[in-house]
């Protein structure tokens, strides 16, 4: 009770009006029409500008599996989802900016130094999509995309230096965009750029850049060569240009799932993976939009949460307080109808949006554990996450029981929002977040489940080798499978000048080739071409006098021929 009547309280203060904060300048944009798909693996993904993703218009797409232009659907795995994101100043004032199916506070392009919006948005409402055969065909033939041509650097967008001259983008210098996964597409987005109908609160003064990425595979694993397939990442690169601090910042992922027919859908929580996911409420998902048998289930991750340091408190859960580089994982998930009641769809100009994020109802009462989440007359136990018990095992509190006894919800429509918070930002600040969705199918809408955990724990460790992060990943604790697996890590550094390390590991004794080519597929170097017992090696490649540019390096074995990419820079 005593945590209901704080919850209440709390809420009275946001109503309190405070002393008034200065608010960022507002712009008069118009919201964004920019679309393009990421689609180098087995998902395509509809992406928009507007801070909402995969619906607009009438139209959503996020296809697992993808066919083909032309060819049928597949079903789509996800409905509508968004960014939220909003805190408060220090005079107490809420600044909010939110997307969900057309209620879009997000426009294009970037703010200024002081936090003001471009006078003309639609300058810059532009997706750019550069892929690794956009780079192979330039350095083949010349071949050059728009995307390729036009990447804009001034904008912020990344690049790897290849002329040795920073702050510029220059192909024929061998500057070339950082590419992530085999597909990256990137905007920039703001909260200021028109007034906020949704939330109702003044612009928080936020820049947003997302680079979207994916990849049809990291390494050949046995019986995992569609993990990565079948994933799609998004990192988010929130710069902070309003004028005054913002404490208790919380950032928010919103979904509607409609995992192939939506009627038919549960979720859940899975603590230990970070992870809130759909799944099927049986195992027959029906009609022209279902997956028909053993339905998938589709999760969505913070591998790399907002950073916390300093605060007095084991964020990350792993044991130690204020740690370097320490994250937030998911620390809220709240499920929610889509009707008009204290646990419907959040109200425009009210402070629902805000109090989900942090995990309280509409009228300010706190997560109840079990039934569905809500109790008037108070909590017995109040939680963070919703429906965390395990469904497969048909554990409490699942939806397939949801108060001890074995009673099941019915299942339906779902909204589903899982955020990450608190934390401060002060004007300058920027936070780099990444956000991972995974699919999997089993044999069944269960063992689904199953599978989606599996796949989660190996997208997470393969995200250094998506990001081409210059330092050397960690190695996975132990074998997915049991008659071992092959793996070759990104190089790193990467990019590198002189020389570069790669990292592999061979399951059994056999003869191994490990060489570089160009882009056109020549052989320029051969590292390692001999038996080798099973065990993790490290090969230093020596570029001596090759030329800048992408180069391919290939492990070859009797079982498996795996190919990445790296990049050497002047």
């Amino acid at each position: 009770m005593f945590s209901k009547l704080f919850a209440r309280f709390s809420l009275l203060l946001f109503l309190i009006p405070p002393l008034t904060a200065p608010a960022q300048t507002t712009g008069a944009c118009e919201a964004g029409e920019a679309t393009a798909d990421l689609d180098v693996a087995n998902v395509r993904a509809r992406l928009y500008d507007t801070g909402g993703f995969f619906r607009k218009d009438g139209g959503n797409v996020y296809n697992v599996p993808q066919t083909p232009e032309g060819e049928p659907v597949t079903p789509n795995a996800i409905f509508a989802a968004g960014i939220w994101l909003g805190g408060l100043t220090p005079t107490g004032e809420l600044r909010m900016a939110a997307a969900d199916y057309a209620r879009w506070e997000f426009w294009p392009g970037p703010l200024d130094a002081d936090g003001n919006p471009p006078a003309d948005c639609a300058a810059f409402d532009r997706i750019f999509k550069v892929g690794d055969e956009d780079l192979r065909a330039f350095e083949r033939d010349g071949t050059l995309s728009d995307d390729l041509r036009d990447w804009p650097w001034q904008w912020g967008a990344p690049v790897v230096d290849g002329d040795g001259i920073p702050d510029n983008y220059n192909l024929a210098g061998d500057d070339r965009p950082e590419v992530w996964g085999e597909q990256t597409l990137w905007w920039v987005m703001n909260d200021a750029g028109n007034a906020h109908r949704t939330t109702g609160t003044p612009p928080m003064g936020m820049e947003v850049q997302v680079r979207a990425f994916a990849a049809n595979n990291v390494s050949f694993f046995p019986n995992w060569v569609s993990a990565v397939a079948n994933a799609t990442f998004y990192h988010f690169r929130l710069i902070y240009k309003g004028a005054e601090p913002l404490h208790d910042v919380w950032f928010g992922w919103w979904t509607d799932g409609d995992l192939g027919n939506g009627t038919a859908d549960y979720v859940g929580t899975d603590t230990t993976l970070n992870m809130g996911f759909y799944y099927n409420a049986d195992n027959l998902d029906e009609g022209s939009e279902g997956y028909g048998e053993a339905p998938p289930a589709i999760g969505f991750l913070l591998p790399q949460g907002p950073l916390v340091n300093d605060d007095g408190k084991d964020n990350d859960h792993d044991g130690d307080i204020d740690e370097n580089d320490e994250r937030l994982r998911f620390t809220r998930t709240l499920f929610y109808t889509g009707d008009s009641s204290l646990q419907g769809d959040p109200r425009s100009l009210t402070l629902d949006w805000y109090n989900y994020l942090r995990g309280f109802w509409s009228d300010g009462s706190p997560m109840c554990f079990g039934g569905k989440g809500y109790n008037p007359s108070g909590c017995e136990r109040t939680t963070d996450f919703m429906y965390p018990g395990d469904p497969v095992a048909g554990a409490y509190w699942s939806e397939f029981d949801t108060d001890g006894n074995g009673t099941a919800n019915p299942p339906s429509d779902r909204r589903f929002l899982m955020s990450s918070g608190p934390f401060s930002m002060d004007p300058g600040d920027v936070q780099n977040l990444v956000l991972a969705i995974v699919w999997a199918r089993g044999k069944d809408h269960l063992d689904s489940i199953n599978e989606l955990r599996k796949a989660a724990r190996f997208n997470v460790p393969a995200l250094p080798n998506l990001m081409r992060l210059d330092v050397p990943p960690e190695l996975p604790e132990e074998n997915p499978d049991a008659t071992g697996f092959y793996l070759m890590r990104a190089n790193y550094p990467e990019p590198f000048s002189e020389r570069t390390t790669i990292r592999y590991e061979i399951p059994r004794a056999e003869h191994v080739r490990l060489t570089v080519h160009d882009v056109l597929g020549r052989e320029v170097a051969v590292l390692v071409d001999a038996e080798q017992a099973p065990d993790v090696y490290d090969v230093t490649f020596e570029a001596g006098a090759l030329p800048a540019g992408v180069y391919l390096y290939r492990l070859v074995t009797r079982t498996v021929v795996i190919t990445r990419r790296m990049v050497k820079v002047r």
